[in-house]
């Protein structure tokens, strides 16, 4: 899986595993966490949106998405 170095104030990468359906977003202040049964259209959003951190906050973490942290 390729990680992507992301323009954000609190994200540095993020990768989709399309094998698995995860997105990976590895945060500027540590913490790297998996997002699962994602489909590659919301990954898509997420590399196209305008602020990476509030897509991040308002579609994956608030949409209920199963999470864990590596």
């Amino acid at each position: 899986m390729e990680m992507i170095y992301v323009d954000s104030s609190s994200v540095e990468q993020i990768g989709y595993d399309e094998g698995s359906q995860e997105i990976h977003v590895v945060f500027l202040k540590g913490g790297h966490y998996v997002y699962s049964q994602v489909s590659e259209h919301i990954f898509e959003n997420l590399k196209n949106s305008d602020s990476i951190g509030t897509f991040v906050n308002s579609v994956l973490k608030a949409g209920g998405y199963p999470v864990r942290k590596l």
